[in-house]
């Protein structure tokens, strides 16, 4: 029934009070130690973070472990995050989180080498040909190789594993491919020859991956390629983009016009949103 006070009709007609939007400081949060964030590390919120040139495990805000690595190595995690292989200079090595062991696994030439080992450490993708040892005599070897481009040739630049170690994503610089776990290919799509993969994450569903695309100067772009569709769309100016092992993906992006560019310097936004 309608109400026949004019002030009470009035009342219900406004508009509810808009939402805040919170700030960083407002969201449950765990305080951590000045550090720079290394890299999420398997499938169960595991990360690194770098303290003053030492590589530490944490979990939940809380430190498990001091890794025997050199912080900026090339590493990659075990899916639950117990080990980890790093790539150093003509060798991959496997190092155990929690005591600090070690196994040598495989030497190589170091000349443009790019190596991706799988979420189970099973099988391993590499640009190159590997010189097993004895600890990795069972680990299964895909080789991925230089692909022709009209009169020019093109190697690997960046290789990357599904999480469920179904799929290979392999970046060329003009096109992306999509490997089984075989290395046999499932789907190629171009990509504009500029920038370098920061990093790669594929769809939860396997259907599509999403490259962040780092340029000499920032802001980079992000790709999001479509195996089904087999095109790779450009979405320009994200700053950085990281998405964690549940799928929640964070943006940073600058915000107004793009300053003009007088010389070479690193150009900085006024403004930022995450």
């Amino acid at each position: 029934m309608a109400s026949a006070d004019p002030a009470q009709a009035q009342e219900s007609r406004q508009s509810p009070p808009p939402t805040l939007v919170p700030t960083f400081e407002s969201l449950p949060h765990t305080a951590l130690p000045t550090a720079r964030f290394e890299s999420w590390c398997g499938q169960h919120d595991r990360y690194l973070l770098d303290e003053n040139g030492t590589l530490n495990a944490y979990e939940a805000g809380t430190r498990v472990a001091e890794v025997a690595v050199s912080s900026g190595s090339s590493l990659q995690c075990r899916s639950d995050g117990q080990q980890l292989i790093y790539q150093g200079t003509g060798h991959v090595t496997k190092v155990d989180i929690a005591n600090g062991d070690s196994q040598w696994l495989a030497a190589f030439d170091n000349k443009g080498a790019t190596i991706s080992i799988s979420p189970d450490f099973k099988s391993i993708a590499t640009s190159v040909p590997l010189e097993l040892k004895p600890p990795a005599a069972q680990l299964k070897v895909i080789l991925v190789g230089d692909k022709k481009n009209g009169n020019k040739t093109e190697r690997p630049w960046w290789i990357k594993w599904s999480d469920d170690g179904s799929k290979i994503a392999v970046e060329y610089p003009t096109f992306v491919e999509i490997l089984d776990r075989n290395g046999v290919k499932l789907a190629s799509m171009t990509k504009p020859d500029h920038g370098w993969v920061k990093g790669g994450w594929f769809d939860r569903d396997q259907r599509a991956l999403t490259l962040f695309m780092e340029e000499e100067q920032p802001p980079g772009s992000v790709l999001k390629c479509n195996f089904t569709e087999k095109q790779c769309l450009v979405r320009p100016r994200i700053e950085s983009i990281s998405i964690g092992g549940r799928g929640t993906t964070g943006t940073v992006i600058p915000l107004g016009k793009p300053p003009v560019r007088e010389d070479d310097s690193i150009q900085i936004a006024e403004k930022y949103a995450a």
